[in-house]
């Protein structure tokens, strides 16, 4: 069906429905997406980044996320600045006699994380005793 563009006066061929544009004039003023679209594919795509940063499995010994502090530093180097270097490996024996004497009783699937961390708070009194004794 012929018809008569309503801004440029051009004679263009319409097909089924209420066409009032030539082709030309409908590109040339398309108005811009309306934000909400743009937010919405923006939404989108901001869901599945968080998607796929939880499927990235966390360090539960070495780096657990509930220690993680906002500003990139993790509750025990907070707690190791804190404390001196006696009460800080006495800290660390703590939580590493904790975690030997529960291992496998809070969650019977984490015996070996629980011995991991066992491990890890060992490693970190050894390495405070090491730094210690190097200034002495």
């Amino acid at each position: 069906m012929q018809k008569k563009c309503q801004r440029c006066g051009k004679t263009f061929t319409a097909g089924q429905g209420n066409y009032r544009y030539c082709d030309d004039c409908k590109k040339k003023y398309t108005p811009p997406k309306p934000v909400v679209e743009v937010a919405t594919d923006n939404f989108e795509k901001i869901a599945e980044s968080i998607e796929d940063r939880l499927k990235v499995e966390f360090d539960m010994v070495n780096h657990p996320p509930h220690y993680m502090l906002g500003n990139g530093l993790e509750s025990i180097d907070v707690i190791e600045a804190t404390l001196t270097p006696e009460e800080f490996i006495g800290w660390c024996k703590g939580n590493a006699l904790k975690y030997q004497f529960r291992a496998g009783k809070k969650d019977p699937t984490k015996l070996i994380e629980d011995y991991d961390k066992t491990i890890f708070f060992i490693n970190r009194a050894t390495k405070k005793m090491k730094e210690v004794n190097r200034g002495n």
